[in-house]
């Protein structure tokens, strides 16, 4: 099954992993290895997994086109918030070498 389809089937089935990345590669590994719900998985199992990054990617390409499956509207906007943060902070300094 590709990365895909398992991300689709994982994100229909497990709410909680529409909102989470990291409680969505805990189960597609998990799933991958054959183990659900196991608590632990083997390194050669680890080893054959999507990189994480193959994985949220998926998330967000099967979000784009089901928007059904997308997060919380609280996930949303605590995502939004973080983002307009981001490149806010100036650096100066007086003319004593103080940070302002």
């Amino acid at each position: 099954m590709k990365t895909y389809d398992l991300v689709k089937k994982i994100l229909e089935e497990k709410v909680a992993c529409r909102s989470s990345d990291k409680h969505l590669i805990w189960v597609y590994m998990t799933h991958k290895a054959g183990k659900d719900g196991a608590p632990m998985i083997s390194m050669p199992d680890f080893l054959n997994c999507s990189p994480f990054e193959s994985i949220t990617r998926a998330r967000r390409k099967v979000q784009e086109l089901h928007p059904e499956l997308k997060s919380s509207t609280v996930v949303n906007d605590y995502r939004k918030k973080k983002q307009n943060t981001k490149g806010t902070f100036i650096y100066r300094e007086d003319n004593q070498g103080r940070f302002l």
